[in-house]
């Protein structure tokens, strides 16, 4: 029986060095937003909630809709 799945982002399951550069090269791709804004604005959190807000905030600044 499975009890746990472990998923390590950083450098395993992507070729980038942290799961934010990929996420940001995906933001730039996808909804257009320079890859370099999105870095600068940035910073570290504990949660994905925290996560969540900042990338909604950016895309907020950038009038294109966060879901």
């Amino acid at each position: 029986m499975i009890r746990a799945i472990f998923f390590d982002l950083d450098g395993v399951l992507t070729t980038d060095k942290t799961g934010t550069i990929t996420t940001s090269k995906f933001f730039e791709k996808k909804l257009s937003i320079p890859y370099d804004e999105i870095i600068k604005k940035r910073v570290h959190t504990e949660t994905v909630e925290e996560l969540a807000e900042q990338y909604e905030k950016i895309c907020h600044e950038h009038n294109v809709k966060f879901n």
